[in-house]
Formats: C-alpha cells, sequence, structure tokens
C-alpha cells in the first residue's frame, strides 16, 4: 500500500514537470494568437468622405455627429471608419468616413439598395460578379463629375426613374448622359454632375440623413 502511494506521488511529480517544460518551451498558440505577417493589410481607405455639421442655434454638434456615427452601421457597404471631425480641413465641424471600395462603387451600391428590392438585387449580384469593377469615373475639373454606375435592367423607363430620383436628392446632378444595355441583367448609366465625384457621394448621404441641412447649406 506504502509502495503504491510512492508511485502514484512520483507520476504525479513527473506530471507537473512535464508541464511544466511543456509551457515553459512549447506555449500553446491558438489560431487567433498567431500573427502572419504574410496576411496583414494595413488598412487603408479608398474612398474618403465628409459630412459637414451645420451647428445649431445652441452652438451644440454632437447630437448631430453622433446621429450620423451610429446611422452609418445601416449602410452597405458599411464605413471602415467613422468618426467625429474634418480630416481635410475643409470644414470646421464634420463627420469623416472611410471606405474600403471606391467612391463610385459606394455610390453605385447605395442607389442599388435604393431602387431595387432584395428579390432583384440577389439574382443581380449572381449574374453580373463583375458589378463592382463597372463602376467608373471620369473628373475633367474639381466641379464636373461623370460617374458609369451598373445597374439591374429591368425598368422600360429607367433613365426617367433614375433622373426623376436624382434630380430630388441632390442639386449637383446634371442628367442621364446614356443608358447602354450590357446583357440581359445589366444596363449602364453615364450620370453627369457638376461638382467633384467625391462630393457627389457626400452630398448623397448628407441629403438622406440632414436633408434640412443639405438643402440649407446648397442655398449658400
Amino acid at each position: 500500500m506504502k509502495t503504491k502511494r510512492i508511485v502514484i506521488f512520483l507520476l504525479f511529480v513527473l506530471l507537473l514537470t512535464t508541464a511544466f517544460f511543456a509551457y515553459r518551451y512549447f506555449p500553446l498558440q491558438t489560431q487567433a494568437d498567431r500573427w502572419d505577417e504574410s496576411l496583414y493589410q494595413p488598412y487603408e481607405a479608398l474612398c474618403e468622405i465628409e459630412i459637414p455639421i451645420l451647428v445649431n442655434e445652441t452652438g451644440d454638434n454632437n447630437s448631430k455627429v453622433n446621429y450620423l456615427t451610429w446611422q452609418s452601421i445601416l449602410f452597405f457597404p458599411l464605413p471602415s471608419e467613422a468618426i467625429g471631425g474634418s480630416r481635410k480641413g475643409i470644414y470646421d465641424h464634420a463627420v469623416s468616413f472611410g471606405f474600403e471600395k471606391k467612391c463610385p462603387t459606394v455610390f453605385n451600391y447605395f442607389l442599388l439598395y435604393e431602387l431595387y428590392p432584395d428579390h432583384v438585387r440577389e439574382p443581380f449580384f449572381k449574374h453580373n460578379q463583375a458589378f463592382e469593377t463597372q463602376s467608373t469615373v471620369t473628373e475633367s475639373s474639381p466641379q464636373h463629375c461623370e460617374l458609369s454606375l451598373s445597374l439591374p435592367n429591368i425598368y422600360e423607363d429607367f433613365a426617367e426613374r433614375l433622373r426623376q430620383h436624382l434630380k430630388l436628392r441632390l442639386s449637383s446632378f446634371e442628367s442621364v448622359t446614356a443608358v447602354d444595355p450590357l446583357d440581359g441583367h445589366t444596363v449602364l448609366a453615364q450620370l453627369a454632375f457638376n461638382s467633384g465625384c467625391d462630393q457627389v457621394l457626400a452630398d448623397y448621404i448628407m441629403q438622406d440623413m440632414m436633408p434640412a441641412d443639405y438643402f440649407k447649406q446648397q442655398s449658400h
């Protein structure tokens, strides 16, 4: 009986010693703990826009900043960054957004989700896997932008629908200059604006989130 206790004690000591050396020289490493520098990509926003904040009579702009920041979680695509303040120093008060997609592509997504229901978007993405590469931009001057956007080809009066929508939303909108069907699922729309291309997206978001402030700013 005494010998059995000694053997058990020695086995216990051996297990403790083995566990100590295993922990000391062969630490456990979970998948989440591993750091593969070859897979690490530093964050770089491909689209950066700023929404100006018009200070109210009380001089408090925090409520608008918080409102825009929280509402941005409903955007698609989601911004990778949403912070209070003007990074570019354009405005005294602003909310800055960063997206991991180019601005024309982000704007294309916004139109898709506003103008088309789910049962139209899902087959569109399925049949048009090159969708994101079809959004292009031509900026001949800081105050003139031409966008080419890819949208589902389901409306006979597509050009008029798009024109009316953008006319109501953006004071910088000029015209739908061309509509070119790419196939049975996709139409490429050419749009003209009298503002910078990044500003088109910023104005579109501002008009949607704070329409009174947007039109007040445009009137100055």
